[in-house]
């Protein structure tokens, strides 16, 4: 099996680029056909019950145990992620039997869980039988052209595989700017912070190592925030914060981040310590600092400008506090996709506002699997029990003997 190098652009999460280029041609060659390819599957669901294809996946899983090619069993992973330890804590608490396939013992987020007499398998997150993601929900592009033609707000930009459109475009609307492939997670190559040509030349550049097709956007103004739907009803939204520190007027960068990474939330599995790369300088830099600047008390010192808990994000639960017009937006948007399960990326200054008050806000990106953990483990704020009601979406029924979410705070 190949194994991606070490890449500062991907993060922590390393993906083999070539594959991921190619995967990206691949994707649009097709996308040709995944209007009809949806359609018949439809008509499939109204003829074959969709138990019949869990059924025979399940057994192939079985097979390759039989073969002795991987394993099914029911014991967590050491190194199981916080997602997954959610989904099965809350699986327990319903009497969900929860198993995982794994070859050579690696967690390979392949799971099947039963309830009663109900089996159902999937990757990562569990989704009601027979409930089809919309085929585009992962494609920036396809998902931003959806909404701006249902005035749910989202960035101005452009799809460029070329220089030149990337040049007229970046002159055609207001800095600054933002590019990142056309499709992925994680914000892997993807560059913020855009003001000049220069600066947009590098970004395109490296852009372009995941897909030959590169989004550039204008920057939406305001705080990064994760909201998620389940069933159609937005359930919890988190303010994900950029690593980051505060000055007390009288230690310098260096030992204020040092000073963060030694808090044991930092080390009990779901936060990370803040890592040194180069992006870290470039956003010292940026804001005219270095690591032994000493920043005035309650000055905050952002230290990474990308958002994922490989490079050492917080996040705060902020439900209570969302403007009812934000969670309308969520929800509007959750019924334009017509899926189950969503998790969305947005961006606005003031999540307690209506998001109708503000400018350069709205929604970046969708995600189908989205990390449930974020809203059980908030590092500040009230944790929000969201396995639960994904479980009940895939077993109805299964929450009947429930009383108190079973979440903690870390």
């Amino acid at each position: 099996m190949f194994k991606p190098k070490p890449c500062q652009d991907c993060g922590p999460h390393a993906v083999l680029h070539r594959a991921e280029y190619v995967g990206a041609v691949i994707n649009e060659m097709t996308r040709v056909l995944q209007t009809p390819t949806q359609a018949i599957w439809q008509r499939l669901e109204r003829l074959i019950d969709p138990a019949t294809f869990e059924g025979t996946y399940l057994a192939f899983l079985k097979q390759l145990e039989r073969l002795g090619i991987g394993t099914i069993t029911n014991e967590p992973h050491p190194h199981e992620s916080s997602r997954t330890r959610a989904l099965r804590e809350e699986a327990e608490r319903r009497n969900i039997d929860l198993r995982e396939f794994r070859i050579g013992g690696r967690d390979s987020n392949h799971f099947i869980a039963t309830w009663q007499e109900q089996t159902t398998t999937f990757e990562a997150v569990p989704r009601p039988q027979g409930k089809m993601a919309a085929v585009w929900m992962d494609e920036k592009d396809l998902m931003r052209k959806a909404f701006l033609q249902t005035g749910i707000p989202v960035a101005r930009g452009e799809v460029c595989s070329r220089w030149k459109t990337a040049v007229a475009t970046f002159h055609r609307l207001e800095k600054p700017f933002i590019i990142k492939p056309h499709t992925g997670s994680r914000s892997r190559h993807t560059t913020i912070h855009i003001e000049t040509l220069e600066e947009l030349e590098q970004a395109f550049t490296k852009a372009k190592r995941l897909s030959p097709w590169v989004i550039l956007e204008e920057e939406l103004v305001g705080s990064l925030y994760r909201g998620t739907v389940v069933g159609g009803k937005a359930l919890a939204v988190v303010r994900r914060d950029a690593p980051q520190v505060i000055g007390n007027g009288r230690d310098i960068i260096r030992q204020l981040r040092e000073k963060e990474n030694a808090l044991p939330i930092r080390h009990a599995g779901v936060f990370e310590p803040i890592p040194i790369d180069g992006d870290t300088d470039k956003e010292l830099a940026r804001q005219q600092l270095h690591w032994n600047s000493i920043p005035a008390a309650g000055h905050v010192v952002i230290l990474n400008p990308k958002f994922g808990r490989g490079q050492g994000s917080l996040n705060e639960d902020v439900t209570d506090v969302t403007h009812p017009d934000n969670i309308i937006l969520l929800e509007t948007a959750a019924r334009v996709i017509n899926d189950p399960l969503i998790g969305f990326d947005f961006i606005l200054s003031d999540i307690s506002r209506s998001w109708k008050e503000q400018p350069r806000a709205g929604i970046i990106e969708c995600n189908s699997a989205p990390f449930l953990d974020i809203h059980h483990y908030p590092y500040k704020g009230t944790p929000r029990n969201i396995a639960g009601p994904v479980w009940e979406l895939v077993f109805p029924g299964s929450e009947k003997t429930l009383k108190q979410p079973n979440v903690q705070k870390l």
